[in-house]
This record gives structure tokens, C-alpha cells and sequence, in this order.
């Protein structure tokens, strides 16, 4: 909800600042973001939080994953050769879905969001893992691909909006006209922001796409 209200609303509030409807909304969340904050600490104060947390830190100090062959086998092997392999898998899974670009649905165009931060993380945390580690050329390669995850990013806004906004319409009545206009304002905003995004994605791919996977200078595409 924290997100719903920063990245959904007030957007559209600050080019419609007098709208009533969207006001509304931004009251409806503040309330409902409210109430997942309590529930969010109920949980962490919970016992079942607490018995985790405990077992987690058991697990960690008794070394319990050396326990498991196929873990010590796991952890034997040099880490360039771990980082690589799933680093290439999770290439392989984007550019799957990057082959069909062009006519990618709005669910497919999510699910590469998804490939497309996967494959950042992962770069980042292995990225000094590789001789590669202080090159340009892989600085650019982890910069290229923040790019794309921020354009992707106002697709998932749209996602959001519309699943977020389809339950508070539930409770919205026939008489409520502010509010239904409100909903179709906020997700039309939103879906107008999201297809001038996806614009610019084509040619910040292709240039991502010419570059050479940093965990091996050998790759061409």
C-alpha cells in the first residue's frame, strides 16, 4: 500500500489536484495502508515470527546445510562456476521472452519485469566474483539493466493500479460518481504513462542486448 499511494496516487493527484474522486482514493489508502501496517507488525511480533527467527539463527550456528551431501557438494564447487551458471540461466529466461518483444501481452511484458530484475540482482551480488569486477564495461552492463527495470516498472504500476483499484471498487456505490470517475482517471493515467514507457523500451534493449555478458567476454549477440 505504501507503493499504491506514492507511485499510484499522488501522481495522478499532483495533475489533478482538485479532483475529488481521486482524493477520496488517496483517503481510502492511507486508511488501508494503515491497517497493513498494524497487521505487518502483529505478524513480527508474533510468536510464529519469534519461533523463526529462532530456528533460523539454530540452523546458521549448528552449520546444519553440511549436514545435507548434496549441499556440501553445492558448496564445493568454485564460485565462479555457481555464479556463471545461474547467471546464464537467468539470461537464457529473459531473452526467451525478449525474442517476442514487439508483441509481448501486458502479462508477458510483467513476467519480463520480473526476468529483467532477477538478472540484476543476481549480476550485482556476483559481479565481484569475476576478474570483470571493476571494468567499464560491466558497470555499464549493471547500469543498462536498472534502466530497463525502471521503464518496466510503470507497466507494473499499471498492473497494481488496476488489481488494487478493482478491490476498492467493490465497496464503491452506484451513487458514488466521484469515485468511479476517479478509478478510471487513476488507471487510464496510468496505462497512458505505461504505453509512452514501453516506447522507449525496443531500442534500450537493443542496446542491451548488443552488449557481452560480463561473466563471459566471450558471448556475442
Amino acid at each position: 500500500m505504501d507503493v499504491f499511494e506514492t507511485d499510484i496516487i499522488v501522481p495522478v493527484l499532483n495533475d489533478f489536484p482538485e479532483h475529488v474522486g481521486v482524493v477520496k482514493f488517496l483517503h481510502k489508502s492511507k486508511r488501508r495502508r494503515a491497517s497493513a501496517w498494524k497487521a505487518c507488525l502483529a505478524s513480527v511480533a508474533s510468536k510464529e515470527f519469534t519461533s523463526f527467527l529462532l530456528r533460523l539463527n539454530l540452523y546458521v550456528e549448528q552449520k546444519a546445510w553440511q549436514k545435507n551431501s548434496v549441499e556440501k557438494a553445492r558448496l564445493a564447487m568454485p564460485v565462479q562456476k555457481v555464479a556463471r551458471a545461474i547467471l546464464k540461466h537467468r539470461r537464457a529466461k529473459l531473452q526467451a521472452l525478449a525474442n517476442n518483444l514487439e508483441t509481448l501481452t501486458i502479462d508477458e511484458r510483467h513476467e519480463m519485469r520480473k526476468h529483467i530484475k532477477k538478472l540484476r540482482y543476481m549480476s550485482a551480488f556476483f559481479a565481484s566474483v569475476f576478474p570483470s569486477h571493476e571494468d567499464e564495461g560491466q558497470k555499464k552492463y549493471l547500469k543498462q539493466l536498472t534502466k530497463l527495470q525502471n521503464r518496466f516498472g510503470a507497466l507494473s504500476d499499471v498492473a497494481m493500479a488496476e488489481e488494487i483499484l478493482q478491490d476498492f471498487a467493490v465497496n464503491i456505490r452506484r451513487k458514488s460518481s466521484d469515485l468511479s470517475q476517479a478509478y478510471g482517471l487513476i488507471l487510464g493515467w496510468h496505462m497512458h504513462r505505461a504505453q509512452t514507457e514501453w516506447t522507449r523500451i525496443p531500442p534500450l534493449w537493443k542496446g542491451f542486448n548488443q552488449m557481452p555478458d560480463f561473466w563471459d567476454q566471450k558471448s556475442k549477440r
